[in-house]
């Protein structure tokens, strides 16, 4: 077969240990590249030139989510789209000259996105490997840029096991894979600054902030971090005649809110609406993700302090902390729907994306009415049947192994998880050659 891989930075090194084996088993591996600093060593490698800022004639292309999407747009200052529909062309003239039977990347990077779309129209399967977070060490391949699993390992688990994996999560013992990602020294930070910084100022301007950016960024995070802690509730007033509502902010830049959370993509916007719509005998808790980006920013803090019907909750409130004196959740696309659904709290979940979604039991027309009545009735609890199903549809659904940035972790690199990644892939491809 002929396959595609998509570079994203250093997890490219990570999807050339997997496309190693593939080859050694006959398969043909082909690469797009929008960073030209992280070219793997293996295959046709198709690096796509820089754009150079010069206005570009754009043609008729259905990719306004990606455009609302984008990072750099939202986030870097970059003024013009023109650079997505320069590498829209790019990527589709690659892709009709290679014509792969398939493609895998990540969902998150706009060349990423616009690949994905690509293929999908050219009736071409996108996947991208991305931990299912529960249960741990665990991954599912997701179609184009949806959290819609394909395939999967269909292994069983008791209902024992099940139950035992829930209880564990109800009560905090566990937490997701990706919040025990270990920081990097300082040598390798270093390492990395170079890198990506030099990447930046020989054109790669679209997934990396320039230097002056990327320190007004940084400025301007660790000034609203440093006064939202300091008017911050360091807890939950345990008040039973206040209807307590909380919104656990989500990272940004990611895809998992920008993507997958499409269009409820500004947290800032979500934070409004709720308040709008709730009673003045209500309070919204806010509580910022521990690692806080450019989601918090001056314009919410501001607003934050002028609402008497908001409480910003401190950095280094944990969850555990709080979960049981909240008597209702809002959420986009958060692992805190899973743990709302097997921790008994009622909850909203805005985003369309996850296998989750089917056990939100509400009427969608609702959704825009968050008014004091919906929250106390529209939602209904799981059954303990439900729960235990959930846990093992996720287990059917996925795979064992850890899909990471091996820059950040080097467990990614162990050879026992190669192994379990790999025949995870050989499985997909195997089932992909029986559909065809």
């Amino acid at each position: 077969m002929k396959i595609l891989f998509v570079e994203n930075r250093y997890k490219t090194g990570f999807w050339e240990l997997i496309a190693k084996r593939l080859m050694s088993e006959g398969h043909e591996i082909y690469w797009i590249i929008q960073n030209h600093f992280f070219k793997p060593s293996i295959g046709e490698r198709n690096v796509i030139p820089y754009f150079k800022f010069k206005s570009y004639i754009k043609k008729d292309r259905d990719i306004k989510k990606i455009i609302d999407s984008d990072r750099a747009i939202n986030f870097f200052g970059i003024k013009s789209d023109d650079f997505i529909y320069y590498y829209y062309d790019q990527i589709l003239k690659i892709i009709q000259k290679v014509k792969p039977d398939m493609a895998f990347g990540e969902a998150t990077l706009f060349h990423e996105l616009l690949t994905a779309e690509i293929c999908k129209k050219n009736d071409i399967l996108y996947l991208h490997p991305t931990s299912c977070r529960y249960p741990l060490g665990r991954f599912s391949f997701y179609k184009y840029d949806t959290l819609e699993p394909f395939g999967g390992s269909e292994e069983v688990i008791e209902n024992e096991e099940a139950v035992d994996i829930i209880y564990k999560i109800k009560n905090h013992q566990i937490r997701p894979d990706y919040m025990t990602v270990p920081v990097p020294g300082f040598i390798d930070k270093l390492k990395n600054k170079i890198t990506i910084t030099s990447a930046q100022l020989l054109g790669e301007k679209f997934n990396t902030p320039s230097l002056f950016q990327k320190m007004k960024l940084e400025n301007e995070r660790k000034r609203v971090i440093k006064e939202w802690d300091r008017i911050a509730a360091s807890d939950i007033i345990d008040d039973d005649n206040t209807f307590k509502v909380l919104y656990p902010m989500q990272y940004q830049p990611e895809a998992n809110i920008d993507v997958w959370g499409y269009p409820f993509n500004n947290q800032e916007n979500i934070i409004r609406d709720i308040i709008s719509k709730i009673p003045d005998s209500a309070k919204l808790y806010v509580k910022p993700n521990p690692k806080s980006k450019y989601e918090l920013n001056a314009s919410l803090l501001d607003f934050v302090k002028s609402n008497n019907k908001i409480v910003p909750l401190s950095h280094s409130v944990r969850m555990d902390s709080i979960f049981s004196k909240i008597d209702f959740v809002v959420t986009v696309t958060g692992t805190i729907s899973f743990e709302c659904i097997w921790g008994d709290r009622p909850f909203l979940m805005l985003g369309t994306q996850g296998i989750q979604k089917k056990y939100c039991k509400y009427d969608s027309s609702v959704l825009p009415l968050l008014d004091h009545k919906t929250f106390k009735g529209m939602i209904l609890l799981s059954t303990a049947e439900e729960k235990t199903v959930l846990i093992q549809e996720l287990v059917a659904t996925s795979y064992k192994g850890y899909i990471g940035d091996t820059f950040l972790n080097t467990v990614y690199l162990d050879k026992n998880n190669i192994d379990n990644v790999t025949n995870a892939f050989k499985n997909i491809l195997l089932k992909i050659r029986r559909l065809s």
